[in-house]
């Protein structure tokens, strides 16, 4: 008779935190264990981009007014945290030197922060644009001093966030005030970048698939399509592609879908997609829409 380890006891877990965006948002510690997973939720508000500090463990954890703090045992330090108020933020990272670089999208630009309130520099797709969400970035990388960063539209455009049907990838360095260069284009919803393996990942959500760009070459490889809900939120390891679906997005989807229903049949929650042989798994969450996925250390 073959015996299983109660999940508590089982060696080799894996864990992840996952950010939930809008309605019914929150953050989520998913642990994994073979196939099977447990999810905790640490915080009952809506959360969007997500960093881990490699140097103090600290997570960071945005939210449209600012970035909440937590310590490496993912405790509250409401005392550190950064308030941005009308940011709407979508995204953070770390730079190597511990800049806080925050996508403050209805600012239209990507901000670095020396500490609460200090900003160091600045930056946004063309100089001297009008105030508002105009290009609709949400996602930016870092890699030394280039910088890449995911829009709805490369050009400013004054139509409705709901009609910006074609996104790109724009590439340029810290610390510059305006400008870059489209290095991928034609894209819809572009959201998640990550650089690994040499390689430029990045969800294409309205087409529901995942997309890798290994250089020199500009036309991706499709590393999983087909995903039912929304497609944002991406995570790369040894092992697989987790990639985050939502039921809806509540802002995008309905005004893009006028011939087709609502999906509230689709459940929001993580997919586990093996780089090598094997099967794909899915793990829900109670929430509505994922935005960001990392790691934890083991």
């Amino acid at each position: 008779m073959t015996s299983v380890l109660p999940f508590s006891l089982r060696r080799n877990k894996q864990r992840y935190l996952v950010s939930c965006s809008n309605q019914g948002g929150g953050l989520f510690l998913v642990i994994i264990a073979g196939r099977d997973s447990r999810v905790i939720q640490l915080l009952n508000r809506p959360t969007t981009g997500l960093v881990i500090s490699p140097a103090t463990g600290k997570v960071y954890a945005a939210h449209f007014n600012g970035v909440r703090l937590f310590n490496s045992e993912l405790r509250r330090l409401p005392d550190e945290d950064y308030v941005l108020e009308r940011a709407y933020i979508h995204d953070v990272k770390l730079t190597s030197d511990e800049l806080l670089v925050v996508v403050e999208t209805a600012r239209d630009r990507v901000a670095a922060y020396v500490a609460r309130g200090e900003e160091s520099w600045s930056w946004s797709p063309r100089p001297e644009t009008k105030a508002g969400d105009r290009h609709h970035i949400n996602s930016v990388l870092l890699s030394g001093d280039r910088m890449l960063s995911s829009m709805f539209a490369p050009e400013p455009l004054d139509k409705a966030l709901g009609e910006r049907l074609t996104g790109a990838v724009m590439e340029t360095r810290t610390g510059q005030a305006s400008g870059g260069r489209v290095l991928h284009a034609g894209l819809l919803h572009p959201h998640s970048l990550i650089e690994r393996d040499g390689a430029l990942w990045l969800c294409e959500s309205r087409r529901n698939r995942v997309l890798r760009y290994d250089p020199p070459t500009a036309e991706p490889v499709v590393v999983a399509e087909d995903i039912p809900g929304y497609t944002r939120g991406l995570c790369i390891t040894d092992d697989w592609v987790i990639v985050g679906q939502s039921r809806s997005d509540a802002h995008f989807i309905k005004p893009l879908l006028d011939s087709e229903p609502n999906r509230q049949d689709v459940q929001c929650g993580i997919w586990f997609f093996p780089r090598g042989k094997g099967k794909r798994f899915f793990v829900e969450l109670p929430a509505q829409e994922v935005y960001d996925i990392v790691p934890l250390p083991s």
